[in-house]
């Protein structure tokens, strides 16, 4: 609460995951004008046991609303997933899968993986090639993370929006190719 207290009382909307979900922050920050969305472990307390001991089939979906103006919404997918939302109710919307077929998802399943497929794709990418598993201190880890990961992982989005129209894009293993080849001053592996 402390990290978020600048952003609250302003309408705005938290995304967390189940580490870091529970009923009562979500009750603690509607009470502050904020909503919270995200998945959610089943052994918290509180939750509803009507919820979490509902067995479902592909596609169902069941919700249980609170005096406090919480969802928490639980639905089949190719396993249980748990949400909780004080942003939604059971609304489902249509969805495109990958192989064309059209089916319907939660809109808080929706609207969850949409803002955290940013930084899902972002942590991905820098995974790739990780510098620094073998080293002990944290501190180190976090700097050659946000040196080696994240803006190497930022600047290749860059590289890949400014020459759109004029190359195709280049894949991370190869941007960092050409970036330590840069660094080098050695010429281009892939002209």
């Amino acid at each position: 609460m402390e990290l978020f207290d600048p952003l609250l009382h302003n309408g705005r909307t938290l995304y967390r995951d189940n580490s870091y979900s529970s009923v009562s922050l979500a009750t603690e920050l509607m009470n502050t004008s904020t909503h919270l969305v995200g998945t959610l472990r089943s052994n918290r307390k509180v939750n509803p046991q009507t919820v979490i001991s509902a067995k479902l089939k592909k596609g169902q979906t069941i919700c249980s609303h609170s005096n406090t103006k919480t969802s928490m919404i639980k639905w089949k997918d190719k396993q249980d997933i748990l949400m909780i939302s004080t942003k939604h109710n059971d609304d489902m919307v249509p969805v495109k899968c990958k192989n064309g077929m059209e089916v319907l998802k939660p809109k808080a399943v929706y609207d969850y993986n949409a803002v955290k497929s940013f930084i899902a794709a972002t942590d991905q990418l820098s995974s790739f090639s990780m510098t620094y598993q073998c080293m002990v201190k944290w501190y180190r880890k976090i700097i050659f993370e946000i040196l080696f990961g994240t803006s190497v992982v930022n600047t290749q989005v860059l590289y890949n929006l400014a020459s759109k129209g004029s190359k195709s894009c280049i894949q991370i293993i190869h941007f960092r190719e050409l970036l330590i080849l840069l660094l080098l001053n050695a010429k281009d592996p892939h002209p």
